[in-house]
């Protein structure tokens, strides 16, 4: 095998990597290099990745910025060290005042910018632990936003029920001897649960999605006191008539209570409503402004 006895590529950094690297006092190389010429690099076609380093002028006092590097023949992906730039007087006529520039990105302040507005609060309530029997002395309680976002809310004692979505979708389910009676649009969440709905013959609403949903009607069964049950165990009931007179304590039977649940931003808000019990869950959705939704059921495309 011959020897190769070419001298080593100073312009192709790559192949100086297996040359052991000597340390070189960098003061003491630049005294040595001044007396001599500058040295010019060499017009080489090969590829450089690296400017070529120029040599210190002689004549240069030691406080002068440092010229920019001389540009070899080959190809640099670096840009040369540009030159420090001479300053402009103060008094230029195209100058711009220091304290008028301001990024570009940056939004001036503007003092006289109205305040975003609040949303009002709700007025005050009793919570679900302050209060025992939802009725004519305890009309309304809220719960707060723990308990009116985790696990479901279970209405026992009711037979009908309807709902309204946030994008006004509206349906109702009503308990028959022979099943369920579906009327309007079901609303359902992403995992394909109903947001409002019947299990075991109680009305569940999944608090999780509670965002979805705008307000719903629960009706009772008779003489069955409707019942609110919450995860940690919390309970409300709701009386089964109206008292025709608060003070006297006799009970009317042509009146009774229905539970209806708002939500006011990420509270759940319950009330017993006085109704006649003569009225149909029918007429008592359009007593409370329940506009049933149509239901389309979408058509499969044709496969052929």
């Amino acid at each position: 095998m011959a020897l190769n006895r070419a001298a080593v590529r100073r312009d192709l950094p790559y192949l100086r990597r297996r040359v052991k690297p000597v340390s070189v006092d960098v003061a003491a190389a630049v005294v040595a290099a001044a007396p001599s010429a500058p040295s010019t690099p060499s017009a080489s076609g090969g590829l450089s990745l690296r400017p070529a380093i120029a040599a210190a002028p002689a004549t240069a006092p030691a406080a002068a910025p440092a010229t920019p590097p001389a540009t070899s023949g080959g190809l640099s992906l670096r840009p040369a060290a540009a030159s420090t730039p001479t300053a402009k007087p103060a008094a230029a006529s195209g100058s711009r005042p220091t304290s008028a520039a301001a990024p570009s990105g940056a939004r001036p302040a503007d003092p006289t910018r109205p305040a975003r507005p609040t949303l009002p609060q709700p007025f005050p309530a009793p919570a679900i632990d302050e209060v025992r029997e939802l009725g004519p002395e305890h009309p309304v309680l809220r719960l707060d936003a723990r308990r009116s976002a985790i696990g479901s809310l279970i209405v026992s004692g009711v037979h009908a029920i309807a709902w309204e979505s946030t994008n006004l979708v509206t349906g109702a389910l009503t308990l028959t001897s022979g099943g369920v009676d579906t009327a309007g649009t079901p609303v359902m969440t992403p995992g394909n649960r109903a947001l409002v709905g019947f299990d075991d013959g109680d009305a569940i609403v999944a608090l999780r999605h509670l965002r979805t949903l705008r307000r719903a009607l629960f009706i009772g069964n008779g003489p069955e006191p409707i019942g609110v049950q919450l995860f940690d165990g919390s309970h409300v009931t709701v009386a089964v008539t109206v008292a025709s007179d608060p003070g006297a304590g006799a009970a009317s039977g042509d009146r009774m209570f229905v539970l209806t649940l708002l939500r006011i931003g990420a509270l759940i808000e319950l009330r017993a409503e006085p109704v006649a019990r003569a009225l149909s869950p029918a007429e008592l959705h359009r007593e409370f402004g329940f506009q049933l939704t149509a239901r389309f059921d979408a058509r499969q495309p044709r496969t052929r």
